[in-house]
């Protein structure tokens, strides 16, 4: 319920559901996907059942390329949380929500640019997410909302979406003093 959008209509989102065939020992894993979440439900069990959970988190492996700690557990915390939402957002790309459309939205990726460069060894990971949005760009220089854009009709380009390009090369240029991009 806590993914509950306006035009949902009370529609359960991001609903996963297995069938226990009532075997020990039963593992049930999602293939090929990822989702994000805070809370997990389970259901049907009967009163003496034993059950036992375990949750990963799973993100491209990015390194920290540096930690910042304060005087202030609130600052603490607000940093602890700013390093999970990054992780929770990079699978191959980086991606706007892990609960959503889990896509590589421009605008969002470019807002989060400091941070990530800043805390992150993100040079190979970021240097083939800037590739993904310059083979997406169209042949009239017009650069995607989402990279990669494998739609067949695209959005329309937006100014403050398509400055991700030159913040992200602007930004990997200064933090890892790669010519080759730019």
């Amino acid at each position: 319920t806590n993914l509950t959008m306006p035009y949902a209509h009370g529609r359960d989102r991001q609903l996963v559901e297995y069938v226990s065939r009532g075997t020990r020992g039963e593992v049930h894993e999602p293939w090929f996907a990822y989702f994000g979440f805070r809370y997990l439900e389970v259901r049907g069990l009967p009163d003496d059942a034993s059950v036992a959970v375990t949750a990963y988190s799973m993100h491209t492996d990015l390194a920290s390329s540096g930690t910042l700690a304060t005087d202030s557990s609130t600052i603490d915390r607000l940093l602890a949380t700013a390093r999970r939402t990054l992780l929770n957002n990079v699978h191959g790309v980086p991606e706007d929500c892990p609960t959503r459309e889990q896509a590589a939205w421009t605008g969002d990726t470019a807002s989060v640019a400091e941070y990530e460069l800043a805390a992150f060894d993100s040079e190979t990971f970021l240097d083939k997410w800037i590739a993904d949005l310059e083979t997406s760009q169209r042949a009239d220089g017009q650069l995607p909302a989402v990279a990669p854009d494998l739609h067949a009709s695209r959005m329309p380009s937006d100014p403050v979406w398509g400055s991700a390009l030159h913040r992200m090369l602007r930004g990997h240029l200064l933090h890892y003093g790669d010519f080759r991009l730019v």
